[in-house]
């Protein structure tokens, strides 16, 4: 076969692969493993220091957000992922705000029972305060 024929084989067989290999992982890596490693590079990206949040506190907010995003039971595969994903992406945002404004309306009682979101961070300890400006600057993201 020629060089350019061996050239294009790999140009599209590159991207296929990694497309398999990435699918693989995504079925193979149980949802609480990849949801805490999701979590902690979102915090992380937020300017969120991981050495003031308990390994605990990250592992129960996962559990809330898989346990959430499956609730109705209606979501399955690959789009039960991407709501993970997405309440992932807001509770990093909860962090933000939870140090930036702890008594914002987010954190108040609604309804009968406590705001979960509230009992976490005071279960674990995480302390509000004085949020840096590049984690204000990403609290909308």
């Amino acid at each position: 076969m020629a060089t350019w024929a061996w050239v294009l084989v790999a140009i599209i067989a590159a991207p296929v692969a990694w497309w398999v290999l990435c699918v693989a992982t995504s079925i193979l890596v149980p949802a609480e493993v990849s949801g805490k490693a999701y979590l902690k590079q979102a915090l992380v990206q937020r300017g969120i220091d991981l050495r003031t949040i308990p390994e605990a506190c990250i592992d129960d907010f996962v559990t809330f957000s898989i346990k959430t995003s499956s609730f109705f039971g209606t979501v399955k595969g690959a789009k039960l992922r991407a709501e993970v994903v997405r309440s992932l992406d807001m509770i990093a945002a909860l962090f933000t705000l939870w140090k930036q404004n702890p008594n914002d309306s987010m954190f108040q009682e609604h309804g009968l029972g406590t705001n979960p979101y509230r009992e976490i961070f005071e279960r674990h300890g995480v302390r509000p305060g004085t949020a840096d400006p590049k984690e204000m600057s990403n609290v909308g993201r």
